[in-house]
């Protein structure tokens, strides 16, 4: 499934809180900064944004940089720590280094103060050269750090790769709030870095995981809420990627999670139903129900609960009647 375009209709909602008055950042030390980086300098390019944009920047930056230095608890290897090392004096060059040079003081290593809360960013806040340049670097870093990615181990147990995969969403996910800014000041560049998600290859193994989950086709009804949601959804789908030709999935999920950049920490909401899609070349064709003229895939580990039942919409999530 296409994880990013679940945050489609999130998106707005992750970043429209109150935005508190900040004039340093809570960081007291930048993590950062590696040897090879000591210097912010004069050379390079300069990013040109508001001062409570670089700040909500910043925090999100060296978050990302505290996580991502952290040593996986079964060992790093030393060939895994210098590339990573690397890309942490890339980020500090390409990305930090021009929002210093935009707002010098904020390159100091202790600061102390409030926290910049997520705001709606407009034009004024961020040009868009400098929008479109941060966007760039940060989606290759993005890539780059999940190359990176600690390997699961044969002997690991459930709890130890759940930890694992947490500490990398936590990871990846600072680096995606960096780009809020940008995003929101300029929809048309989040369009533009996620419209060409990869698609995932059809193969046997995982078209029988499609076939072992899905119920009969034609033996799940949706309520006239439960129908206008996902056409919306599909619709604004469409809207911003014409060219991509996806179908409505609705899915079972046992741990459900949520974090904002204003959240602490993961924000457990428990099992439930999601509401997403898959690239039509995804799936294989005998899975994809019609539903009052919607293309669809149902999605769960015992489809046979699904046969007969309803879904609905109650207190704006899915939910699934007889």
């Amino acid at each position: 499934m296409h994880p990013l375009r679940l945050l489609l209709p999130a998106l707005t909602a992750l970043v429209l809180v109150s935005a508190a008055k900040a004039d340093t950042i809570p960081t007291a030390a930048d993590p950062c900064k590696i040897a090879s980086t000591d210097s912010v300098g004069s050379a390079g390019w300069s990013a040109h944004l508001s001062r409570r944009a670089a700040i909500f920047m910043i925090q999100h930056l060296r978050e990302f940089c505290r996580l991502a230095s952290d040593d996986d608890p079964r060992g790093t290897p030393d060939a895994l720590q210098t590339t990573r090392r690397a890309l942490l004096g890339t980020l500090h060059a390409q990305v930090l280094a021009p929002l210093y040079r935009a707002h010098p003081d904020l390159a100091a290593a202790q600061a102390t103060g409030p926290r910049q809360t997520a705001f709606t960013a407009t034009r004024r806040d961020i040009s868009r050269r400098t929008a479109t340049r941060l966007v760039d670097e940060l989606q290759q870093l993005q890539k780059q750090f999940g190359d990176l990615a600690p390997a699961e181990h044969h002997d690991e147990t459930e709890a130890q790769a759940i930890a694992r995969a947490e500490r990398l969403s936590s990871t990846t996910a600072e680096l995606s709030f960096a780009e809020l800014i940008a995003f929101t000041a300029y929809p048309d560049l989040f369009k533009r870095a996620f419209r060409n998600v990869p698609v995932q290859p059809r193969t046997a193994e995982r078209d029988a995981s499609f076939r072992q989950m899905a119920p009969p086709r034609g033996t799940v009804r949706l309520s006239d809420a439960a129908y206008r949601r996902i056409k919306s959804f599909m619709r604004q789908l469409r809207r911003d990627w014409p060219d991509v030709d996806d179908v409505a999935t609705i899915s079972w999920s046992k741990d459900l999670k949520r974090k904002g950049p204003d959240d602490s920490g993961w924000i457990d909401e428990g099992a439930g139903w999601t509401l997403g899609a898959w690239h039509r070349s995804e799936v294989p064709p005998d899975v994809i129900d019609k539903v009052r003229g919607l293309d669809i895939v149902f999605n769960a580990d015992d489809p046979s609960t699904l046969k007969g039942k309803t879904f609905d919409i109650e207190g704006n999530q899915l939910v699934l009647r007889n």
